[in-house]
């Protein structure tokens, strides 16, 4: 047994069993460690070993691999029980910040570290509802925590990930409302497992930031998530704003109506116009980046959608702010009595379109802007992120 009275404890003058490389960057023995199982597999075999350990209670018909398990594991805690100590070092030396040793910016980018939420997740009172909505609804394989949410509609974005599931989506999604309280509402994605392990393989800008086992809050682990090929950075990238730019393309020309169905005195299609803009706005960034958009032409909906990716774009109209819904609804009902012929029973003023236009030229700039550095970003972090600093043309 070690004695702890010893200042400098012999162990420390045994040679390092890391290799040179790890020696120099220990993290690469903590990235080892977990392609070795997620948490919750790591969590098990600890308890089991120390269970067995405590108790005596190894079986003695362990075959050839079991226990060629148990002295792997035995291993890769031997050798983070080194790492964590270098780790330790270099940050009580102060030689340890943010990112890790050797790590180095790219192309003038730096590597942005996983958002750290305000409080505990344990203390959010969401926690129980999504382990209950995990362990109680038949398909639900893993549940990622996307962003805490301060606003009066979400409390919180969450993704859900499927396994052989068969029953639509929006069933799905109804049951996994029924598990939160009135007070705490929220954003639900719900996708097939597989999809996202396949986009995983191949380079994917939503799921390569957000799909992190540090997000995972609840894992029936029936799927593991492959890492993506860094080989495929560039194709994901140019793919993307290839998508963007030919959804986009048709926003300048209802930019241009709607500034001249305003000067013309005709409110109703420049507001009309003004709901294109930030519509294909909105369905630009949603495709690019996630691969889909919303089956539906309110605005509210992409607003909700684009809060898995920043809370920029959904704080240009308010969600608790009066006018701000106000106008929301001008221009959804805009586009619907436009678009069909319905009775035209409504009014929008020319201050109404004068807000409008500012607010959507605002909404414009940030999705752009959010657009850039997800471009900008990809490939080039270490851990996942959340929020993206806006850049304005």
């Amino acid at each position: 047994m070690l004695d702890r009275s010893e200042k400098l404890p012999t162990w420390l003058n045994k040679p390092y069993k890391l290799t040179e490389p790890e020696i120099e960057n220990p993290f690469l023995v903590l990235e080892d460690f977990f392609e070795h199982d997620y948490l919750y597999g790591n969590r098990d075999s600890l308890w089991e070993l120390l269970k067995s350990t405590v108790t005596g209670s190894y079986p003695k018909d362990l075959n050839r691999k079991e226990r060629s398990n148990i002295i792997y594991f035995y291993e890769l805690l031997e050798r983070l029980i080194e790492a964590c100590y270098l780790i330790h070092s270099l940050w009580s030396e102060k030689k340890l910040f943010c990112s890790p040793p050797g790590e180095e910016k790219k192309d003038g980018v730096e590597n942005i570290a996983c958002e750290e939420e305000e409080k505990e997740f344990e203390n959010n009172p969401i926690y129980e509802s999504i382990i209950d909505s995990g362990r109680s609804i038949p398909g639900i394989d893993k549940i990622f925590m996307i962003k805490h949410h301060h606003r009066s509609d979400y409390a919180a974005s969450l993704l859900y990930l499927t396994h052989n599931n068969t029953n639509p989506h929006t069933e799905v999604a109804r049951s996994i409302q029924s598990y939160f309280l009135p007070e705490f509402p929220v954003n639900i994605l719900i996708r097939p497992a597989t999809e996202v392990c396949n986009a995983l393989k191949t380079g994917h800008l939503f799921y390569e930031r957000v799909c992190h086992t540090e997000r995972i809050k609840y894992d029936a682990q029936h799927t593991a998530l492959p890492k993506p090929e860094p080989t495929g950075v560039d194709h994901v990238k140019k793919t993307a704003v290839d998508k963007f730019d030919r959804i986009y393309a048709v926003v300048p020309g209802f930019l241009s109506g709607a500034d001249y169905y305003r000067k013309c005195g005709n409110t109703k299609l420049a507001a009309f116009s003004l709901h294109q803009v930030a519509e294909h706005s909105l369905r630009a960034l949603l495709i690019s980046v996630m691969g889909f958009a919303p089956h539906t032409h309110r605005l509210n909906t992409f607003l909700k959608a684009t809060l898995f990716l920043t809370e920029e774009i959904g704080g240009v109209f308010q969600e608790d702010d009066e006018n701000d819904l106000r106008l929301l609804q001008i221009l959804n009902l805009s586009y619907v009595k436009g678009r069909y012929n319905i009775c035209n029973d409504y009014i929008v003023s020319e201050e109404d379109i004068k807000t409008l236009f500012d607010k959507v030229s605002d909404l414009e700039c940030k999705i752009k802007g959010t657009f850039t550095n997800i471009i900008l970003q990809h490939g080039k972090l270490s851990h996942s992120a959340y929020k993206t600093d806006i850049i304005n043309d």
